[in-house]
């Protein structure tokens, strides 16, 4: 387990989520992408480079804006879009092909008021990058950091019933994290 996810999860929570449970569950998810032992489609995790978190923070605006190929020897295949009132973003699995790994997701973040685009890449066991990913997170302000963990709360639920389907698990065979009685309270 990459102990870098307790960092993020740490940060977010004090600074933004004391009160918001989605908020919370955003911090969950980036410890879930960051649990080597789970499975995205039967894809493997690797270890993100800097070369990958380069290309998805920096060169892919550059290959969306000109037309031009994915990156050679990957490709990105969409996970999920969230759009809200004032925020749109689209999720991308970053896969190296030859390998079959998954090494990455890249985040397109666009402010429909401002038309900022923010390219953003959550890497995978690589606490370095992760240090880049989570200096880049406090750079923004509130009100997208709600959205956007709004945004992971759905890519978190779209992932872990991907995951259940994927593993022929059915709910009832999962084991129960909570007592039905401590829900209520």
């Amino acid at each position: 387990y990459n102990i870098f996810s307790y960092k993020i999860i740490l940060f977010l929570y004090n600074r933004f989520c004391k009160e918001s449970l989605k908020c919370f569950v955003f911090c969950l998810f980036i410890a879930l992408i960051n649990f080597r032992g789970i499975t995205l489609n039967a894809q493997n995790f690797g270890e993100t480079t800097l070369e990958e978190y380069n290309y998805l923070t920096k060169g892919l605006k550059k290959t969306l804006s000109d037309g031009l190929d994915i990156k050679s020897g990957y490709k990105l295949k969409e996970l999920y879009q969230q759009d809200s009132k004032g925020y749109t973003f689209a999720f991308s699995s970053f896969i190296k092909k030859d390998k079959h790994e998954l090494v990455g997701i890249s985040v397109i973040a666009t402010s429909k008021d401002w038309g900022n685009v923010y390219y953003l890449c959550i890497p995978f066991q690589n606490e370095n990058l992760n240090s880049e990913y989570l200096k880049f997170l406090k750079t923004w302000d509130a009100p997208i950091l709600s959205e956007y963990s709004l945004a992971l709360s759905s890519l978190f639920q779209t992932v872990l019933k991907s995951v259940l389907v994927s593993s022929a698990i059915e709910t009832t065979d999962m084991p129960r994290l909570f007592h039905e009685d401590s829900l209520t309270k």
